[in-house]
């Protein structure tokens, strides 16, 4: 992950399940002065349908060094939360 000028951007590959394809994953979003974050992550997994891309706008903030975003893939996707410790 990249945090510059309040833009965030990056790309993970999620730990492999036997069920979903280890693949690329990105988002784009920004952190205002205050640490509130607001996130568009382009996914794909079980959380509309097993090894379906979702695209899921999430929002959260940034406090003691963690980010932590929550966001809900989909009207008929799954609630998720996604925390990552910043450097």
């Amino acid at each position: 992950m990249t945090v510059r000028n309040g833009e965030i951007s990056g790309n993970l590959t999620p730990p492999s399940d036997p069920s979903v394809p280890s693949r690329p994953q990105s988002f784009t979003g920004r952190i205002n002065a205050s640490g509130d974050v607001v996130l568009t992550y382009n996914g794909i997994g079980q959380q509309t349908h097993t090894n379906q891309r979702f695209t899921v706008a999430m929002t959260g903030r940034v406090a003691d060094g963690v980010l932590t975003i929550a966001g809900r893939a989909g009207t008929s996707g799954r609630d998720f939360t996604v925390r990552m410790q910043c450097r």
